[in-house]
């Protein structure tokens, strides 16, 4: 068969255009804004749909607002308030990165926290810094130059002497204190990605849509392998953003 080719701005206004009702759309790991400006279509249109979410935490708003009607009113009613932070928990699980891109990763966190001690003893102030994100390659070779190019990034002065080899322990100390506290927090990183995941599955049964959940691999494979695949009733659909199912 042959295949074609199309490229497009999934958040552009102009891609409703591919949509009709005898449509099959897929996503796999399509993340945050993309996939749910895919759901808001297929709900209008009534087209079919398999997806595979991801990166929930990739939205423009700070706050996480519900999709479904029954989310936003669980939500208002339990006060559950979302940030773009507490929906990053649900996709930080790194089964199949490899050994040494984790290794970075630790090695990247015990420099923020041996940085965050050091910045507090310069300031005198008992207070965290954020720093922005660094890609793994991208990151300073030593402690020393990561705190060097951090203190530029918040203007402040480093003494002319430091022991950076304590520091490094010290970093490292205060990692392996927050990994252990972050083993409790981590208990509920599944059951949130289940919820969004129910919350979108509700969403599209509001619009009229029969709906499955499951899994789709191991997790072995990847540990983003829940799935939803929708279907429209017959006749019964969103015509238009914002309307009520007939």
């Amino acid at each position: 068969a042959s295949v074609q080719m199309v490229q497009q701005d999934v958040l552009a206004t102009g891609m409703v255009h591919w949509f009709e009702r005898d449509v099959h759309v897929s996503a796999l790991h399509a993340c945050g804004a993309l996939h749910q400006r895919l759901l808001e279509v297929v709900a209008q249109t009534g087209c079919a749909v398999t997806l595979a979410p991801c990166c929930y935490q990739r939205i423009p708003s700070q706050e996480y607002q519900p999709m479904s009607r029954l989310g936003r009113d669980l939500a208002g009613k339990h006060g559950l308030h979302l940030s773009r932070e507490d929906l990053a928990l649900a996709v930080q699980e790194t089964i199949t990165a490899p050994r040494s891109d984790r290794l970075a990763r630790a090695r990247g966190n015990a420099w923020r926290l041996g940085f965050d001690l050091l910045q507090r003893r310069i300031r005198g102030i008992d207070e965290y810094q954020h720093l922005p994100s660094v890609s793994h390659g991208r990151i300073p070779s030593s402690l020393e130059a990561f705190c060097r190019w951090a203190a530029v990034l918040k203007g402040l002065k480093l003494p002319p002497q430091c022991d950076w080899h304590s520091l490094e322990r010290e970093g490292w100390s205060r990692y392996a204190e927050v990994s252990r506290l972050e083993l409790v927090r981590h208990l509920f990183r599944r059951p949130l990605e289940i919820w969004l995941l129910l919350d979108r599955a509700l969403f599209l049964e509001e619009a009229g849509f029969r709906v499955e959940i499951g899994t789709f691999c191991a997790r072995d494979v990847t540990p983003r392998n829940l799935i939803l695949r929708a279907r429209p009733s017959a006749g019964v659909y969103l015509a238009d953003e914002g309307a009520d199912a007939e």
